[in-house]
């Protein structure tokens, strides 16, 4: 899998939709090329393919949970939910354009898959 960015959105549709989606930094890729490429093939357009694409950047981030190790705490939800009001912006600012445009996000609303205390040793054991 690749990853790669110009800098310069006009100069390839998969530059163009890295913008919109907001995948411009290598240290912290958000899909790959190819993921990319399906999707502008898919759906024809870079425009056209942000939505899905921030659709599949929600699910990605959506499995990813809070914890705390002593001191230090890690709130992989703010992350969610920041990408969440930026796909939300991105999507009123095309509303006007062409319609909003449709996507599911009902990931958003899944149970989480892990709980605080699911490792304890309940059955006592030794």
């Amino acid at each position: 899998m690749s990853w790669s960015y110009s800098g310069n959105p006009s100069t390839s549709p998969l530059d163009a939709l890295r913008f919109y989606i907001g995948d411009t930094d290598p240290s912290d890729p958000l899909m790959d090329n190819e993921e990319l490429e399906f999707l502008l093939q898919a759906k024809g357009s870079p425009k056209a393919a942000a939505p899905f694409a921030c659709q599949n950047i929600l699910m990605r981030l959506a499995r990813a949970v809070d914890y705390t190790i002593g001191p230090e705490s890690v709130k992989a939800s703010k992350r969610l939910d920041n990408y969440k009001k930026a796909m939300d912006a991105l999507k009123e600012l095309w509303a006007g354009e062409h319609g909003a445009p449709s996507w599911d996000s009902s990931i958003l609303n899944c149970p989480p898959i892990f709980s605080i205390g699911m490792n304890d040793n309940k059955g006592g054991g030794a």
